[in-house]
């Protein structure tokens, strides 16, 4: 019988991990990092339309950078698809430790969750 380690990650995944992580995660939640997260679960409770999609654009902005440092911010865009009950999010992002720039992450936030394309 052959074990295998749990094998970390430390590329591109892990970014994207860690993102859907931030959030996801409501701050508290974890107990060594309180202020950990940002919770937009909280936001599919209102209704779909162009003032939530504001405060979600808002919190990612504001919180995203402090909470990955691995990552540059360059711009989120984030659109009501209210025919589809859910919010289109895409992330602009550069990972200076991996050198690479430009990095587009498409993704949506509904009632299952949040999932990067």
């Amino acid at each position: 019988q052959n074990l295998k380690d749990v094998q970390g990650l430390y590329d591109l995944d892990a970014i994207k991990n860690s993102i859907s992580n931030c959030f996801l995660t409501t701050p508290g939640q974890k107990i060594l990092n309180p202020e950990f997260g940002i919770d937009l679960r909280r936001f599919l409770f209102s209704p779909v339309n162009q003032n939530t999609t504001y405060f979600i654009q808002r919190d990612i902005q504001i919180n995203l950078p402090k909470l990955e440092p691995r990552i540059q911010v360059v711009g989120v865009d984030v659109v009501a698809d209210i025919d589809n009950q859910q919010y289109d999010i895409t992330l602009q992002i550069n990972v200076p430790s991996l050198n690479v720039t430009g990095l587009s992450l498409r993704s949506y936030l509904n009632s299952t969750g949040y999932t990067i394309l």
